[in-house]
This record gives C-alpha cells, sequence and structure tokens, in this order.
C-alpha cells in the first residue's frame, strides 16, 4: 500500500477534533518514513492509498518506530471498505501489553479473528463494524491510529503498509528454556524421532546442578546439530529485573555469554542470541537498560515470552523485530493441557499459512500429567512435533535454530 514513505506517495495525516499531528519525512536505517507528532492528548491518523483486494486470511502488516512508548496509550490498524461501513480493528494497548512496552521499530501484523483462546485481542483483529469477511468484502482503505496518553504527544514514524505479505516457507523454532535435566532425557529423543532441531537456553551456573543438564550432555546436543543460547539470569530465580543498573545487567548477560563460548557451546553465533528471563526486556515501561546492556555485548536477537502477541511475519519485515522475537505458545491452563496443544498446533499451522514465523517455548518434560503450568507431557510434545514435522513434509514450514531465524532474517 505504501513503502520508502515521501512527499506525495498518497498518504495523508489526520487528527481527533481538527488537531493534526505535525509530519516530517525522514530517513532511517536506509528508509523514508512519515515522521508524526500527535497533538497533546488527542490521536493522530495515517490513511494509505486507496486499493481494491478482498486481503484473504487477514493478510496485513504496518511497519513503524516508536520514540517513546510511555507516551503511547495504543495504536490501531484499520481495514475497511468504502467510508468504513465495514471494517476490522486490531488495537494494541501499549498500556496493557508488556512486549509492545519498548523504543524501536514495532510490527503489526495481526492474527486471524479466530483465534481468541490464549492471544490477546492486541494480537488479532475484531470487527470494528458491520459485517466484513475477509477474502469476502472488497477492502478499499486502511490507516492506522496513534493515541497518546492524557496530555502527552505521541512520535511515531510510518515505514510502510502491506497486505498479503508471505513467505512461501516461514519458519518454526522449538525452543526450551533454562536447560532441565528432561529436556534431554525426555524431549531429545521425540525431537530427533521426527528430525527436528531445537534451541536450547542456558544457565551457565546451573549447569551440572539437579535437574539440569551436564556440561557432556549440551557438548552432546551442539554434536548432534541443536544449538545452545544464552539465558540468566544468575541464580536461575527472577529477571533482568533482579539488577538496578546497567552495570549489573551487563555483567550477568555476559557471564552466560562467556559461558557457552568458553565451553564450546557457541555454534555458528548462538552466543549472540538471548532468551530474556520471564520475558521481562525493561526495568520499568520506556526504559532501554536491558536492551542496551544486551547491544553492548554483541547480542543481536532477543526471544521474548509474551505468547499473546506469537508470530511474526517473515522476511524484511522481521528484521526490524529480530531484537524482540515473540512465541506462539507456552503457558498451559491447568486442567486442560490436551485443549492448550491443541490450540498451539492450530496456531502453527495457522501462522505457516499466513507466511509467519513461528517460536515455540517449552521448560521440563515428563511421561506424567504436568506439575506445574511450563510443564508438558511428552505424549503432547510428540503431538506438537508431529505437527511441525507434517508442515515440513508439505514444504510449507521449515524447522529452524533460533540463531538461523534472526541471522537470515538480518541478512535480508
Amino acid at each position: 500500500l505504501a513503502a520508502n514513505i515521501q512527499a506525495g506517495s498518497g498518504v495523508t495525516v489526520s487528527g481527533q477534533s481538527g488537531n493534526t499531528p505535525t509530519v516530517e519525512y525522514v530517513q532511517r536505517d536506509g528508509m523514508m518514513g512519515i515522521r508524526i507528532t500527535t497533538a497533546a492528548g488527542f490521536y493522530g491518523e495515517v490513511a494509505f492509498p486507496a486499493f481494491s483486494d478482498t486481503v484473504a486470511g487477514g493478510r496485513a502488516a504496518v511497519l513503524m518506530h516508536v520514540e517513546d512508548c510511555s507516551k503511547i496509550s495504543a495504536y490501531a490498524l484499520y481495514l475497511g471498505d468504502g467510508g468504513y461501513a465495514n471494517f476490522f480493528l486490531a488495537n494494541t494497548s501499549v498500556s496493557g501489553v508488556t512486549l509492545a512496552q519498548y523504543n524501536g521499530y514495532h510490527v503489526i501484523a495481526p492474527e486471524p479473528a479466530s483465534f481468541g483462546a490464549r492471544v490477546s485481542n492486541s494480537a488479532r483483529w475484531s470487527t470494528g463494524g458491520g459485517s466484513p469477511a475477509f477474502g469476502t468484502t472488497t477492502f478499499t482503505s486502511a490507516k492506522i491510529r496513534i493515541t497518546p496518553e492524557a496530555g502527552q504527544q505521541a512520535v511515531v514514524t510510518i515505514f510502510g503498509a502491506w497486505i498479503n505479505h508471505a513467505s512461501t516457507q516461514p519458519r518454526i523454532v522449538i525452543s526450551a528454556d533454562d536447560g532441565k535435566a528432561t529436556q534431554y532425557t525426555d524431549m531429545l529423543p521425540i525431537l530427533e524421532k521426527y528430525n527436528l532441531r531445537a534451541s536450547f537456553a542456558i544457565i551457565g551456573d546451573l549447569v551440572g546442578q539437579v535437574g539440569y543438564m551436564t556440561l557432556t550432555q549440551l557438548q552432546d546436543l551442539v554434536a548432534r546439530g541443536h544449538e545452545c543460547v544464552v539465558h540468566g539470569p544468575l541464580g536461575g530465580a527472577g529477571s533482568l529485573q533482579n539488577y538496578s543498573t546497567y552495570a549489573d545487567i551487563l555483567r550477568d548477560v555476559s557471564f552466560h555469554r562467556d559461558f557457552l563460548i568458553k565451553n564450546g557451546l557457541a555454534k555458528n553465533g548462538s552466543e549472540k542470541i538471548y532468551v530474556v528471563p520471564q520475558g521481562k526486556h525493561a526495568l520499568s515501561r520506556g526504559d532501554n537498560t536491558i536492551m542496551q546492556a544486551l547491544a553492548d555485548a554483541g547480542f543481536v536477537g532477543a526471544r521474548m515470552a509474551d505468547y499473546a502477541m506469537s508470530s511474526k511475519p517473515a522476511g524484511p519485515l522481521f528484521k526490524r523485530r529480530a531484537m524482540m522475537c515473540d512465541i506462539v505458545g507456552h503457558m498451559y491452563e491447568s486442567g486442560d493441557e490436551s485443549g492448550n496443544v491443541a490450540n498451539v498446533i492450530a496456531r502453527i499451522q495457522s501462522s505457516a499459512s499466513q507466511g509467519k514465523n513461528a517460536i515455540l517455548m517449552f521448560h521440563d518434560f515428563g511421561s506424567g500429567v504436568p506439575s506445574s503450568n511450563i510443564g508438558i507431557q511428552n505424549s503432547n510434545f510428540e503431538l506438537i512435533c508431529a505437527a511441525v514435522n507434517a508442515l515440513e513434509i508439505a514444504g510449507t514450514a521449515q524447522n529452524a535454530l533460533l540463531s538461523e531465524l534472526v541471522f537470515e532474517s538480518l541478512a535480508m
């Protein structure tokens, strides 16, 4: 719909109650974009050129850069017919969704409206008005609305909007956190039964402790074609929010990075990939201390733990989110593991059909019913692996390591 936006690109700007944002055309990372600053407390809208398409599957995406997420209440993507008599809406509450609370590139790529279970409204399409239907309604209009916090001015740069974006073979990453012993005894045989590889996030100072893999086992994983990536924090409890200073955060992430390097566990740049403990990527909303420490320690990709936002587009759009990869599924509702597993499989299959990457996250494994909501029964994990394998055989998706996904995106 629009990309490399400059004056004359057909993009228009308006504001709530006539309070039109100020507009600049800027360049960032080799791209041209339209930078808007909303009037204090009033939303601004950026409308894209008219088009005509049924947008099958709801495949739409917008790439933008957020200056200060603490000043944004929400951003919303609209797809509608003429006059928005029938339209879909995907509204992301920045104030309510942790993964949206960061400064930098944001990719808005909503999930199908049918995914209600364990997917927040912020991550999926909902009907905004009338009776729209993807694949049937002829959509002609698209816009994005930026709503600031009360009394604040929000500053964002829009670089482009796309419909029908899709990769013919998106990636599916299987990751496991903490280096638990059952990942070697229970998870590994199932992975290899289906010829799948996985990325294991390691807490260096817990290696060899009771309940965790030994160094020999980790080295064997790497020799078998899997990979170890960096995790933490020291001691395994809490997150990087345990610390209040940049120096302490840098010390923690550097220790775990160096553990992989010193013990022969770094493979093809896997020591540059970080798995954020508990998904807590900031000390507070809009704070950049953790992300700055990761960047200064040489990390280029970080996997989060927010299943609400789930999968992201493959290709160049994902490049702008390579430092903030999020997941498809993880936390299992007590007493309904079978339902949760079925939902995860459906999400993987939908991601593949939409040309989106999917990253899965696991912790503990066992033959019995999980004792906690981060465990999974071996038989159910096998169902997920079988589904991934089926997509590979069909040629509609490809299993990949987390490092491969990030570096492939950065190379585009």
